[in-house]
């Protein structure tokens, strides 16, 4: 059942606490609405009555991740679907009693952990990290999709500014994929020149994500992810993770996933039944099979359709878990890796002012207004994840908001995507940014643009825009 998203205005504001901001509806495809609430004041009880003189059924709170906001339902719209509901799953709607099954508890199972390695200090990641990026350079390819992004605005030499300042790489395929791929030239050493550049140097690469042992052999190697790599900074100038825009992501079209596999000048998907399986390029074109297809490309070079997971972390983890009677045995399928989790970065040009700081989804949503603003962005791994900013950081006693406050900072611009406007998603999370970040006591400000003008932050910089603030007050 579909559902369509729409803001409350001076027209029609909010059903539970009245205002003309913040707070939105969804109008499902039966009729049926739903009041999402982020007033305080409208969240105790189990009823209310609304600005209209009707009665609401509060269905919940949800908070965490996406901040605090209610859920009402006009009272009869309510009991109407949970009658309907009910009678679909055999309950007696006019008993009380009949609501709900009874559960049978069943005892918690201890988990115990072997052999997973914790990440290694801040100081040694970015040791190896730094040695690693400088073994890389960028492929043609992944330089051309940057220049066509980055080259079209206020700064046409954007990217020589940018790799002048940040150690952005193309990470390599796997080198028995690499030699397949003759219709492409590779400026980088193979993955096993890079190894043994690297162990001779460090030695072992336990505690670092992303590498691990071959189980067959014990030898170092890194995640078969390939792809452009951005650098993860801690706010000392760390490097203290990786993440990779994938080469290879998953694309959904017309419900069918569809799995990359070469890249020339006309890139060919296909829908691979069997991962195990490794196509060549020759197969694609000559297959006959009903499960292989070439597809219509969009204008980025991606299948026309959804990219799912196209930015990813450089982890080498994939949890086992086993089931040993009274508890649960969980380890690694790599051996030595190590796994990375998803963490924050921030970006500050050199002797830039940090009075006012931005918050945006993604590196090189970061990387780029950094630059061309001279101003400090801070990047979420995802736009639920605004948490992370109050963590104490890895290896010190100070979160990335401390560390902000201590430099100065009075202002905190949250900038997320423009689709915001119809991604209930994303408009929940930024809601929720604003009510968690504003308990710091910074003032907090909504970033807003044009959607013409481009969906991400670092689009409109690119073209010369800066967002329109609108400040938070509660």
């Amino acid at each position: 059942m579909g559902a369509e998203l729409e803001r409350v205005g001076r027209t029609e504001p909010c059903a539970i606490c009245g205002h003309v901001d913040w707070c939105c509806r969804l109008k499902y495809d039966d009729g049926s609405t739903v009041h999402i609430c982020y007033r305080k004041e409208g969240l105790s009880g189990c009823d209310v009555t609304g600005i209209d003189g009707r009665r609401y059924r509060y269905k919940g709170t949800k908070q965490g991740d996406l901040g605090v906001y209610g859920t009402f339902q006009e009272y009869q719209e309510y009991e109407d679907y949970r009658r309907k509901w009910m009678e679909a799953k055999g309950y007696n709607y006019s008993d009380p009693s009949g609501y709900r099954p009874k559960e049978i508890l069943q005892p918690q199972k201890e988990t115990v952990y072997e052999g997973i390695l914790e990440p290694a200090a801040p100081d040694k990641l970015d040791s190896v990290y730094r040695y690693f990026l400088s073994l890389l350079t960028v492929e043609e390819w992944h330089l051309r999709i940057l220049s066509d992004e980055w080259g079209q605005g206020v700064e046409p030499d954007l990217c020589k500014k940018v790799f002048s300042l940040y150690p952005i790489r193309s990470i390599p395929p796997e080198d028995k994929v690499r030699f397949k791929l003759t219709h492409q030239k590779f400026k980088n050493q193979t993955r096993k020149k890079i190894m043994q550049l690297m162990i001779q140097k460090f030695g072992s690469l336990e505690g670092v994500p992303g590498f691990y042992q071959r189980s067959y052999d014990k030898v170092w190697t890194f995640t078969s992810l390939s792809g452009i790599c951005y650098p993860i900074y801690n706010t000392y100038g760390q490097i203290i993770r990786l993440r990779v825009a994938d080469d290879y992501p998953m694309v959904v079209s017309e419900d069918e996933k569809w799995e990359y596999h070469f890249s020339n000048k006309v890139a060919a998907w296909y829908r691979q039944p069997y991962k195990s399986k490794t196509l060549t390029e020759l197969d694609i074109v000559e297959s006959q099979s009903e499960n292989i297809h070439l597809i219509e490309m969009s204008a980025k070079g991606y299948p026309k359709g959804k990219v799912e997971g196209k930015y990813k972390n450089f982890s080498s983890y994939k949890e086992i878990k086993k089931d040993m009677g009274n508890k649960i045995a969980k380890s690694n399928f790599y051996l030595n890796g190590t796994q990375s989790g998803s963490y924050c970065s921030i970006y500050y040009p050199q002797g830039c002012d940090f009075h006012t700081v931005y918050v945006t989804e993604g590196e090189k949503k970061g990387i780029v207004p950094s630059i061309l603003l001279n101003v400090p962005v801070a990047t979420l791994p995802g736009v639920g994840c605004f948490r992370k900013l109050l963590n104490k950081q890895d290896g010190y006693d100070e979160s990335i908001i401390e560390f902000l406050i201590r430099k100065g900072c009075k202002n905190l611009v949250i900038c997320y995507d423009a689709d915001k406007t119809v991604n209930v998603q994303v408009l929940a999370s930024e809601k929720g940014a604003a009510a968690t970040l504003i308990e710091t006591g910074l003032y907090i400000y909504i970033g807003e643009w044009n959607p013409h003008f481009g969906k991400g932050f670092d689009d409109i910089s690119i073209r010369g825009s800066r967002p329109v603030y609108h400040p938070i007050v509660f």
